[in-house]
């Protein structure tokens, strides 16, 4: 690597490491900023790229977590859904997708992105107010049919998968549902 990483930093890959299409992607957390490799390129380097999501004055926001779907990065720290595409220089869309309606007696949430089998994934957990206490979770799948409107459809089985999801700097790991129990 030509430059020194930032001081905090997450790594993400597009695709299968080994797919001649798979890019590095690590996010900067603290800055609108990142670095990116085309791994199976001819004469791949690392090469830094800063972005602009928007304003949270007194910050600009910056992009705290992703997942890859098809060769493309998703994220949704600005409201819509964002896709970040390198083709082979990064392009970065937005995309309008509605967001689950509140149950009763709940004023706050936390959504979580998750890739699983090629799919993409919006978890919703839902609190008690500003309290630890959980009161719903809801997850939807969301469909990309034209690229422009993604369908948005809720689930009520997730088959042979487990989603773990912390709002902390942790990983999330991800297994078969099956593989998960026990007894």
């Amino acid at each position: 690597m030509e430059q020194p990483l930032p001081a905090n930093w997450k790594c993400y890959l597009s695709d299968d490491p080994t797919a001649a299409s798979c890019v590095v992607l690590v996010l900067a957390m603290s800055e609108p900023s990142i670095l990116y490799c085309h791994v199976g390129s001819t004469g791949s380097r690392w090469i830094t790229h800063d972005y602009d999501i928007g304003d949270a004055p007194p910050r600009r926001q910056f992009i705290a977590q992703t997942t890859a779907v098809n060769g493309k990065f998703y994220f949704a720290d600005t409201g819509k859904l964002g896709v970040l595409e390198f083709t082979p220089s990064p392009e970065f869309i937005y995309l309008d997708y509605p967001h689950l309606e509140f149950p009763g007696g709940s004023n706050f949430r936390k959504s979580f992105l998750v890739a699983s089998h090629g799919e993409l994934f919006d978890v919703y957990v839902f609190f008690n107010g500003f309290t630890p206490e959980i009161l719903a979770v809801r997850v939807c799948v969301i469909e990309m049919p034209g690229e422009r409107r993604p369908a948005f459809r809720e689930v009520g089985d997730l088959g042979d998968r487990a989603f773990l999801v912390a709002s902390s700097a942790t990983p999330t790991p991800r297994c078969s549902a099956r593989r998960a129990r026990t007894g």
